[in-house]
């Protein structure tokens, strides 16, 4: 099944991940109204910028590799890995507000990196 419906899994995947845009354009109003967090430090916000941006080219990769072989699997284990390291620095921080925050992104990241794990194996 996710074999055979892996083009427009990949679309779908990389259409919300590269959502973070948002935070890329508008960094202090996307975190307030989707993660529920405030910063306002030069750093922080260089820091989420900048990981809104690699998010964001990491999701354009995935639209291109729904649509092309030849850098799929290459696409997908760095998506992979991503977005597994995501949701352990989520867990890991689920007593502060950011991992609170991100507890939704983490989520869809888990879920994602399963099924794209199932494809990579060929276990769907």
């Amino acid at each position: 099944m996710i074999t055979e419906s892996i083009t427009w899994i990949l679309f779908i995947i990389g259409v919300a991940t590269s959502s973070m845009v948002g935070q890329f354009l508008a960094p202090k109003k996307f975190l307030r109204l989707v993660v529920n967090i405030e910063i306002n430090d030069e750093a922080g916000l260089f820091y989420a910028k900048h990981w809104a941006m690699m998010v964001f080219v990491l999701g354009g990769l995935l639209i291109w590799a729904a649509f092309d072989e030849t850098i799929r699997t290459p696409v997908i284990l760095a998506a992979v890995l991503e977005k597994l390291v995501l949701v352990y620095m989520v867990l890991t921080n689920m007593k502060t507000p950011i991992g609170r925050g991100l507890l939704g992104a983490a989520a869809f990241d888990a879920v994602s990196s399963s099924i794209l794990i199932l494809y990579l194996t060929g276990a769907a």
